[in-house]
């Protein structure tokens, strides 16, 4: 197969061609009195000329390099929705049952005598009220209904006492019956705590003078 030689094009042609071997020259090392003639001049880049590296020695500078991405918070962040569930629970409006009637009325915590102790029968107003010569004295519960704790009319049989630093004690036939049912004869003593001490005297004044 011809080869080709240094100078040939390579083409279409001759591309499976085999190509010549190059020949390679020889080299020889300069003496010493040559290389002590020579001059070792040292180049510099264009541009470089004057102008300081922006890297100080010994340091890393990350001068003109893009700032960490920071977090950005809202205004209204701290804002909670209006729409958020809360734990909170909802609040119940109550609208007194009232009793326009009444010649007198007090907030007023019931207790009934039972084995010895006072239990609680609820929370709620009492009001003193006429019934035609007589006086009712009735508590409603602090409920949207008004259930009805304790509903007799006061006659001088009924003794009454002040208690503690703030109650009144009446000794009477619970109408409601206590538990509901029972159609009891028996007086049961009835505890009815007030505000202050100042209120409870008020109110056992007024119990008093409107006994008939």
């Amino acid at each position: 197969m011809a080869k080709r030689g240094a100078a040939t094009e390579l083409n279409q042609d001759n591309w499976a061609e085999e190509e010549e071997p190059e020949e390679f020259g020889t080299f020889r090392q300069a003496s010493s009195d040559q290389l002590a003639t020579r001059q070792i001049k040292k180049a510099r880049r264009r541009g470089m000329v004057g102008k300081k590296s922006p890297l100080k020695s010994g340091g890393f500078s990350f001068a003109g390099a893009t700032p960490a991405a920071t977090s950005e918070t809202p205004a209204d962040a701290g804002k909670k929705d209006e729409n958020e569930p809360t734990d909170e629970p909802p609040k119940v409006e109550v609208n007194e049952v009232k009793e326009d009637d009444a010649l007198y009325e007090k907030k007023c915590k019931l207790f009934y005598m039972n084995d010895g102790s006072f239990v609680e029968k609820g929370v709620g107003t009492l009001f003193l009220k006429p019934a035609g010569e007589k006086t009712q004295l009735l508590v409603r519960a602090f409920t949207n209904l008004g259930n009805i704790l304790l509903n007799i009319i006061l006659n001088k049989s009924i003794p009454t006492i002040r208690a503690g630093k703030n109650g009144v004690i009446i000794a009477c036939i619970p109408n409601p019956p206590l538990d509901g049912k029972s159609d009891s004869k028996e007086p049961v003593k009835m505890l009815i705590r007030v505000k202050t001490s100042d209120d409870a005297d008020e109110l056992l004044e007024k119990i008093n003078d409107l006994k008939k």
